[in-house]
């Protein structure tokens, strides 16, 4: 950790003197230093000092030839460090969903729309497709949804904003075209209605997030830069591993399963 100590205390105290052991780390562009936030470039050259002892190549770091990688890496980094906005849950209402229901009934023809309603009088909606008639027919996930569109279509007067579609209006010739396209319509509304009701409320926060991705960035257990050790990184000491060996993608140990220890390999390429 020498390294670190010279270049920090370089950052912060220009007039230290302290020499620095191998292997040495080098800024791309010392003039943007400044351009950086002082914490945040702290936790870059934190990162940086881990060393895996390897030769360096006419691409490391020192001489920028794999600098578009290591910017990228950089930006994982920044954005751990700056914490995850997770957006609220968005406020669904029924309200579009009821609505492309009652246009698919309404758009039926006069026989489907039938098989939705009892003899009684006044006219009462079946409670399931099998008190319908429409039994083993596929309908049953649909029954729930088709039934409430129906109780809303017997109300007096009907729901002002359908009566506004003038869909009722329509001859049965002239409804069947646009029951094609409407009921396409009605299946996705259902398929992410579904999805929608699935979801697990609350279950992705800014904590949970911002957890995750310093977990990827800095390893197991190393939720800061001042934590991240080469175990932590890679999982394992690679000091007595090749490169070819550790400098590979990878869950296992020995490998770059972290950000800390992509910018280990970038940095001795």
């Amino acid at each position: 950790m020498n390294t670190l100590k010279f270049i920090s205390s370089n950052l912060y105290a220009t007039g230290s003197t302290q020499k620095p052991l191998p292997p040495y780390i080098f800024i791309l562009n010392a003039a943007k230093v400044e351009q950086f936030p002082k914490p945040m470039y702290k936790q870059l050259l934190i990162l940086l000092s881990l060393s895996v002892k390897l030769v360096q190549s006419a691409d490391d770091v020192t001489v920028g030839g794999n600098r578009q990688a290591y910017r990228a890496l950089c930006g994982i980094v920044a954005l751990a460090e700056g914490g995850v906005n997770v957006p609220p849950e968005p406020a669904i209402t029924s309200d579009d969903y009821d609505f492309v229901q009652q246009l698919y009934l309404t758009s039926s023809s006069d026989e489907r729309q039938k098989m939705f309603y009892t003899n009684d009088t006044p006219k009462k909606v079946h409670n399931t497709a099998d008190e319908a008639g429409q039994g083993k027919k596929g309908y049953e996930e649909y029954c729930a949804d088709w039934k409430e569109a129906a109780e809303q279509l017997l109300t007096t007067p009907k729901p002002p904003r359908l009566e506004a579609t003038g869909i009722s209006k329509l001859t049965p010739a002239q409804r069947k075209p646009a029951h094609s396209k409407i009921a396409k319509l009605a299946g996705k509304a259902i398929q992410i209605k579904k999805q929608i009701d699935g979801l697990d409320a609350g279950k992705v926060n800014r904590t949970s997030a911002t957890a995750k991705l310093k977990g990827a960035v800095y390893g197991e257990n190393a939720a800061t830069a001042d934590s991240t050790t080469r175990v932590t990184a890679f999982g394992a000491e690679p000091e007595s591993t090749a490169r070819e060996t550790v400098c590979v993608a990878g869950s296992g140990n020995q490998m770059v399963k972290t950000v800390a220890s992509a910018l280990e390999c970038l940095c001795v390429k």
